[in-house]
């Protein structure tokens, strides 16, 4: 259920994986329905273990995205009903 949640919500955003992976619940504004794109997951060998985030791709790739009611609806079950 998480992995096509997940999937359903790249697809509705037009996220790369990295930026979906990076996403931190403070980079969502629940009362304005927008999403803030500020960083990206990359797999590498770190101090910490594998992945690390860090900018964007590009800086035209820092972005806020308006979010769906179906958006906020995925980010409560995937978020918020841990």
């Amino acid at each position: 259920m998480y992995t096509a949640l997940a999937i359903e919500f790249q697809s509705l955003t037009g996220l790369r994986i990295g930026e979906l992976l990076a996403i931190k619940v403070n980079d969502i504004d629940f009362e304005n329905k927008t999403l803030s794109v500020n960083g990206t997951m990359f797999w590498a060998k770190s101090d910490e273990g594998f992945g690390s985030k860090e900018t964007t791709k590009t800086n035209k790739s820092y972005r806020v995205i308006n979010l769906t009611t179906r958006c906020i609806e995925i980010i409560n079950k995937l978020v918020l009903e841990k």
